[in-house]
């Protein structure tokens, strides 16, 4: 399986098992520019392609399985998608709380409030301070951390099967969250879209052992299944 980027899978690469075999990708092009911020000048399609030509060049053949948590369960259906489109075979495609920026519904003004209720003190600092010196609004401030080419992202059609693992909490640090759902995916996948809740928030879903534990279960079995999507 390969796992794209590399820092929420201690627990689940822990409850599969030594048996099946994890490689990660991990910010390549931005590597090769020796940048930084580099990852934030090239698109999703773009890192996609990336990945497909070292994924194909350390596995030829296939078939493939893949899981991105967040933005790289975002890089993970583009590369599946360009993968299925060579004609290549997808066995596996795992998403996990991701959500492009075209698929998130606005907040209600109710929502937003109740949002700003349940952060922490530190957080509502920081939205406070925000105001004063005119650097945002007090709801706006929700993505610092996130590459902002995840949000320009615009998926196409994929012809293959998914499988979507989404937090029971929405309210969880982010404010995007709140309204994205796996739900909003489905027009835009034409295989078999499975949806499991699962408890924790976009955080915890996979820090948490008892979450990923969960995950891990309801992956193995699927990890040994049929052959997998691949283009007619």
């Amino acid at each position: 399986m390969f796992g794209i980027h590399d820092d929420q899978y201690k627990w689940l690469l822990q409850y599969l098992g030594n048996e099946q075999p994890f490689y990660f990708l991990h910010y390549g092009l931005a590597a090769k520019k020796n940048d930084s911020d580099a990852r934030g000048n090239f698109s999703v399609e773009e890192l996609a392609t990336h990945y497909c030509q070292e994924i194909e060049r350390f596995y030829s053949e296939g078939p493939y399985q893949l899981i991105g948590y967040c933005g790289g369960g975002l890089i993970a259906y583009e590369i599946a998608r360009q993968l299925v489109e060579k004609g290549k075979s997808v066995k596996l495609l795992v998403m996990c709380e991701s959500y492009p920026g075209g698929l998130w519904k606005k907040l209600s003004l109710y929502q937003a409030i109740l949002f700003f209720i349940r952060l922490s003190w530190p957080d509502k600092k920081i939205r406070i301070t925000n105001i004063f010196f005119n650097k945002n609004t007090i709801f706006k401030d929700l993505t610092r951390k996130t590459p902002s080419f995840y949000h320009s992202f615009e998926p196409s059609f994929y012809q293959g099967s998914v499988i979507f693992f989404e937090a029971l909490n929405k309210y969880a640090d982010r404010i995007c969250y709140l309204n994205a759902s796996a739900e909003n995916w489905r027009q835009l996948i034409k295989g078999k879209f499975d949806i499991y809740k699962i408890p924790g928030d976009h955080i915890s879903i996979l820090n948490d052992p008892d979450n990923a534990k969960i995950v891990a279960n309801i992956l193995k079995p699927r990890l040994s299944g049929n052959d997998g999507d691949k283009k007619n």
